[in-house]
């Protein structure tokens, strides 16, 4: 049973640790970036697999390209919008938005129900 014990409290730090770095993540480009709306143009074949390649216009009129190279999933379809960060200082320097708050907050929300009904069950088996 302490087995078990351990193993709720690992799943539910490392649960908190994901939580932490998307909602932390999400808010520092909300802060310190400009959000714009981009379009997804196509996709191309990266080092982990598909990348979307997206474009949008910075204020001054220019037409900035935007790549997940970092990510493994695919954001988009061809022609969807997509939520872009940039720089104000340098608007090249420009990223996709990662998961908006909201879903954190209810994958943060399904994180803690899932561990405190482990908690629960676990707790009926031991005491």
């Amino acid at each position: 049973m302490i087995i078990l014990w351990g193993a709720v409290a690992f799943l539910g730090a490392a649960a908190l640790f994901i939580i932490n770095r998307l909602l932390f993540r999400a808010v520092a480009l909300r802060m310190r970036w400009r959000p714009a709306v981009g379009t997804c143009v196509r996709h191309e074949w990266g080092k982990q697999g598909v990348v979307t390649v997206g474009v949008f216009v910075d204020p001054e009129g220019v037409e900035r390209e935007v790549s997940n190279m970092d990510q493994k999933t695919v954001l988009a379809a061809v022609g969807d919008e997509i939520p872009v960060a940039y720089s104000p200082r340098n608007p090249a320097n420009c990223e996709f938005l990662p998961l908006s708050i909201g879903r954190v907050f209810r994958f943060a929300f399904g994180a803690v129900v899932l561990n405190l009904g482990a908690v629960v069950i676990l707790g009926a088996y031991v005491f």
